[in-house]
């Protein structure tokens, strides 16, 4: 009895606490926040324009000081980063966009584990996972050097208003070529559906966290928000084992374990007798 004990014992640990291994990125993402939110007496992080073309749907560089947030580990180069400038994409249809001002940064994150911009443009799967494919320059049909890369970007960008809800008249394979690209691998719903920051999207498994970049002027007023690329814990959307399964796992173990241990009991009375 007390070596079935042991075993159940055992099982019990052994199940509970796998749901243990998987990397935990809470305390990454905060992290990140406090780095680049807490700069400037919360201000947030100063971001400048640094690019050259500033009409609408043109790439878009912002630079932050030498020495100050953002860390850029998770761009990879492809000429979507430089130092600490790195190329994004608008993600508000209707606030203004100035290089004329000085313009603080700072990361949203929600308590459900959204991001979204100021006037409340939620992050979509779909917006996650072209940001984070252009950035780590993974994206297909993306000319990330030559004369065509302007016309990308431009398309790109369209591709970021549709899948945030901008522009939904554009969600159907044809009026895009990312967002056909991406209809031919999941559904209208799933891109749409709100991201979870640090999870892993439509099979990635690079370990990103896409954050949205709410931004301010000095004074307080709000400007065209942008969108930021993190990296985090490699596999951080492993699935743990829900409790309940846990559970059946346990109890089965102790079925097997008791059926065992009965018909052991079993045969030794036979013998005794």
């Amino acid at each position: 009895m007390k070596k079935l004990l042991f075993m159940v014992a055992v099982t019990a640990v052994v199940a509970f606490g796998s749901g243990m291994v998987f990397a935990d990125i809470s305390s990454e993402i905060s992290n990140i926040l406090n780095n680049f939110n807490s700069k400037n007496n919360g201000k947030g992080t100063l971001l400048t324009y640094s690019t050259a073309n500033n009409n609408y749907g043109y790439e878009v560089k912002l630079t932050a000081p030498s020495g100050s947030a953002p860390s850029l580990a998770a761009y990879t180069g492809h000429n979507t980063a430089s130092g600490t400038a790195f190329s994004t994409f608008c993600i508000e249809g209707h606030e203004p966009v100035s290089t004329a001002v000085s313009q603080y940064g700072r990361l949203n994150y929600n308590t459900n584990g959204t991001t979204q911009t100021s006037i409340g443009n939620v992050v979509t799967n779909g917006v996650a996972w072209l940001y984070q494919q252009f950035a780590t320059g993974q994206l297909s049909n993306f000319a990330y050097t030559g004369a065509n890369r302007d016309a990308d970007f431009v398309e790109l960008q369209n591709a970021m208003y549709i899948m945030i809800g901008e522009n939904h008249s554009g969600l159907t394979a044809g009026n895009n070529k990312y967002v056909s690209q991406m209809l031919a691998s999941n559904t209208v719903d799933y891109w749409l559906q709100n991201y979870q920051v640090g999870s892993n999207v439509n099979g990635d498994t690079d370990g990103y966290a896409v954050f949205a970049v709410q931004m301010q002027q000095s004074n307080g007023s709000s400007m065209q928000d942008f969108l930021y690329l993190a990296k985090v814990s490699n596999n951080p959307a492993e699935t743990v084992p829900e409790p309940a399964a846990l559970l059946f796992w346990t109890f089965g173990s102790l079925g097997v374990m008791g059926v065992s241990v009965f018909r052991k009991k079993r045969r030794g009375t036979d013998i005794a007798v």
